[in-house]
C-alpha cells in the first residue's frame, strides 16, 4: 500500500493538502528573492498575520484594483 511508505513529513504534507481542499482552497508555489521573502515574512509579523495571509491580502487587492 502506498500509504504505508509515507514518511510523517509526507504525511503532514498530504494532509495538508486535503485540508486545503476541503475547505475551498487552492495551493501556489512562488519563488522569490530572499530579500523579498524577508520583507514578507516582517510585514506579516507587523501586522500579526500569516505570510500566507499577507499574501493572499496584496494578491486580492491587486485583483480588485
Amino acid at each position: 500500500e502506498i500509504l504505508s511508505g509515507l514518511v510523517g513529513s509526507e504525511m503532514c504534507i498530504r494532509d495538508r493538502i486535503q485540508r486545503d481542499k476541503a475547505n475551498g482552497l487552492k495551493r501556489i508555489e512562488l519563488k522569490v528573492s530572499q530579500d523579498l521573502y524577508d520583507a514578507l515574512n516582517e510585514k506579516a509579523l507587523a501586522s500579526k498575520i500569516s505570510r500566507s495571509q499577507l499574501i493572499e491580502l496584496i494578491l486580492q487587492n491587486q485583483v480588485n484594483s
